[in-house]
């Protein structure tokens, strides 16, 4: 009778380890997903046409073209979500190697043209040219606001559209 005693707290706190240790390696690690609302705001002077173009081809193949071209009218502005994980970039995925979004060309009273790559990392393309960044921006929450201002300095930028 002893023996039945003995073993049964053993067995109890033995089974329960042994739950305990396949829960805690059994969790899933899910990253966050990280939403960022980009704000393009026009401070130009005139109204700027903004065209995302894939592989310096204009997105064709998209449902909805005119989701990839945008007029912003002076003092006007367009907002752009972006989802990713575990972080996202204006006009398409994180992944560099993604096609979607790959350039972006603003165009200025019809015939002057700036053009911004992510493989160069220009104007768009770069975080610390939007307003509210800063070097730990992306350290404390999973939804964001960015806005950039196209202003006079994209203008001077800009050379004849061909």
């Amino acid at each position: 009778m002893l023996r039945k005693t003995i073993y049964r707290p053993f067995l109890i706190i033995g089974i329960s380890g042994l739950f305990l240790l396949i829960s805690i390696r059994c969790k899933t690690i899910v990253e966050p997903v990280q939403t960022i609302e980009f704000v393009y705001k026009n401070i130009s002077g005139g109204p700027v046409e903004l065209t995302v173009y894939h592989k310096r081809q204009l997105v064709d193949h998209q449902p909805n073209l005119d989701e990839y071209a945008f007029v912003i009218d002076d003092s006007d502005s367009i907002i752009l979500s972006a989802s990713g994980s575990p972080f996202t970039s204006p006009f398409g995925s994180h992944i560099s190697e993604d096609p979607k979004g790959d350039s972006v060309i603003l165009v200025f009273n019809g015939n002057k043209c700036t053009t911004y790559t992510r493989e160069v990392g220009n104007g768009v393309f770069r975080y610390p040219d939007y307003q509210e960044y800063t070097s730990n921006f992306f350290s404390a929450n999973e939804k964001y606001l960015l806005t950039y201002l196209i202003d006079k300095e994209d203008f001077d930028r800009s050379i004849d559209c061909n």
